[in-house]
């Protein structure tokens, strides 16, 4: 396999690239969701002025993270979640300034992960209906096997939620 090594640069050296590559994954992984999404104008804003401390497969999953959470088909800039890399490689969220007195870390916690469960499950069950409920065509959609999907509607099911 390394017969012919190829040396990439970087996605921060290569900030023409990002936009571009920026499209095309919202049209790919769009497409798997079911949107047509759009970058507006303060998208490719925050997306070229990131240091993109990855490569493009980071750019690549901040961008179905923004398909997820956006409410519609145009991302905007707050959806798109960015994380800057600390030391020994640990992705650290960029530093904000506290708009509110903080809440304590093990509240934020369960917070944040409970909603990263709710829009799992929405996604999930959102995805099953659009695919009439086949479950082969949710697994193809979702990238995800057909034991964890079981897994999942088991775990929903068992919580009340069908």
């Amino acid at each position: 396999m390394n017969v012919f090594p190829l040396q990439i640069p970087a996605l921060r050296e290569r900030p023409g690239d990002i936009v571009p590559l920026a499209k095309h994954f919202l049209v790919q992984h769009g497409a798997q969701l079911g949107k047509s999404a759009k970058l507006a104008p303060s998208g490719e804003a925050k997306l070229a002025a990131h240091g993109w401390p990855g490569n493009v497969r980071e750019l690549e999953n901040a961008l179905q993270r923004a398909l997820i959470l956006s409410p519609g088909d145009l991302i905007q800039g707050e959806h798109l979640q960015l994380t800057t890399t600390g030391g020994a490689g640990v992705a650290v969220p960029p530093a904000r300034p506290p708009a509110e007195p903080a809440a304590p870390a093990s509240l934020a916690v369960s917070a944040s992960s409970a909603n990263m469960k709710d829009l799992e499950r929405q996604h999930i069950l959102d995805t099953l209906t659009k695919v009439g409920g086949s479950r082969k065509k949710a697994i193809e959609v979702l990238g995800i096997s057909e034991r964890t999907l079981r897994y999942k509607l088991k775990q929903y099911k068992e919580e009340g939620y069908f």
